[in-house]
């Protein structure tokens, strides 16, 4: 008498993704096969597919880039003037008070 042939598993069991929270945003990477990644960014699936993970790991902060520069800034009071990063207290050209 001959064994049962047992039953593949299905496609679906093999996917595969992960979430990665860089800042505000959310990356779900998923391999859908052996050199077939797709991408969505907040929860929006990014068009195309990708050979490796780390394709489509760039085009994930690509796109996350991009909605932070579409992103209209907070400013603390109106009119407030932008502030030098490391300037300290004697500005940039060095004069002190």
């Amino acid at each position: 008498m001959r064994p049962r042939r047992t039953a593949t598993a299905p496609a679906a069991d093999l996917v595969r993704s992960e979430v990665y929270k860089i800042l505000d945003h959310y990356l779900v990477i998923t391999n859908l096969a052996e050199g077939l990644w797709t991408l969505s960014v907040d929860g929006k699936p990014v068009p195309g597919a990708f050979a490796t993970q780390a394709e489509a790991w760039v085009a994930g902060v690509t796109v996350a880039d991009q909605h932070d520069r579409l992103r209209p800034r907070a400013v603390d009071s109106p009119g407030a003037a932008p502030v030098a990063v490391g300037a300290g207290r004697r500005g940039l050209r060095g004069k002190g008070p």
